[in-house]
């Protein structure tokens, strides 16, 4: 259902407590490379120059857009959990584990 509520669960304890891989954390904080080769890597929206934005681009795919930069709320992203192939003899992958909830309570 769309209006049920949605809710991140720990992936890392829940993995560590059923499959016995060992996951890392969720990364809160990263950087965008620019899309030339060998250019700067950015760690905020702020601190991308104008002709690498969209509105300033003739070709959009060139370019660096907001939504590929942490926002609010990052931290949840810690109770995702990452596998790295090296580790225990596996593909490398990410989980994250979602628990609905009930539809809230209409309020007439």
């Amino acid at each position: 259902r769309r209006d049920a509520s949605v809710q991140l669960i720990d992936a890392c304890a829940v993995c560590r407590a059923t499959c016995g891989l060992e996951p890392d954390e969720g990364v809160t904080d990263w950087s965008v490379p620019s899309p030339a080769r060998g250019g700067p890597l950015f760690r905020a929206w702020t601190e991308v120059p104008q002709e690498l934005r969209p509105d300033h681009t003739p070709k959009p795919r060139c370019c660096l857009r907001p939504d590929m930069f942490r926002e609010e709320g990052a931290e949840e992203l810690r109770r995702c959990a990452r596998f790295y192939p090296q580790r225990g003899n596996t593909g490398g992958f990410f989980v994250a584990l979602f628990r609905k909830g009930e539809r809230p309570p209409i309020v007439p």
